[in-house]
């Protein structure tokens, strides 16, 4: 599956703007005593995910601006 340029530009935005309100909410319900652990996993898990969309991003902007494929 492809992902344009713009498509990735908006799947960043989004993420950066509501990863820590979504880990928030993860984090009040859960109940295991490792709330922590588990909140931390799940930031960086969002991150991960900002910083693959990040590559996205800058390949389609190579590609765009190349003749060749």
């Amino acid at each position: 599956m492809s992902v344009s340029k713009q498509e990735a530009e908006f799947l960043k935005s989004m993420l950066a703007k509501h990863l820590d309100d979504y880990v928030e909410g993860l984090v009040r319900e859960d109940k295991t005593d490792k709330v922590m652990l588990h909140m931390k996993q799940q930031r960086q898990t969002g991150i991960d995910l900002i910083n693959k969309t990040a590559e996205i991003i800058r390949r389609a902007a190579r590609t765009e601006n190349s003749t060749f494929f």
